[in-house]
């Protein structure tokens, strides 16, 4: 089990700490992502992802250029909550993108 959880949620959350951390505009490419996505499958869950990203986004900006942050901030067990939140909802935001473009394509004559 514990090697399961590590695959599937921690493994993703350390890659994603080595790129948003160090450069925190690298989120708006998930954001505009789940906004494209979002408009192709009609999604609202998607866009509510999107802003997700994006608000996250603004949050790791403002530690990275130390607007919310005195410098103190080497143990951020804040990310412990969020990444693998945002890793879970964004694979389910991807699945449900899919199922829901899949039953409208086989609903169409």
């Amino acid at each position: 089990m514990s090697y399961v959880l590590w695959t599937v949620l921690l493994a993703p959350a350390s890659v994603m700490g080595l790129i948003f951390i160090s450069f925190p505009p690298a989120t708006l490419l998930p954001a505009a992502g789940f906004y494209l996505v979002s408009r192709w499958s009609s999604s609202r869950f998607n866009l509510v992802l999107a802003c997700l990203w994006l608000v996250y986004g603004i949050y790791e900006s403002s530690k990275w250029l130390r607007l919310s942050c005195s410098g103190e901030c080497n143990i951020r067990v804040d990310l412990l909550i969020i990444y693998p939140f945002l890793v879970l909802i964004s694979i389910l935001g991807a699945l449900m993108a899919w199922w829901k473009k899949r039953q409208h394509k086989l609903q169409k004559p």
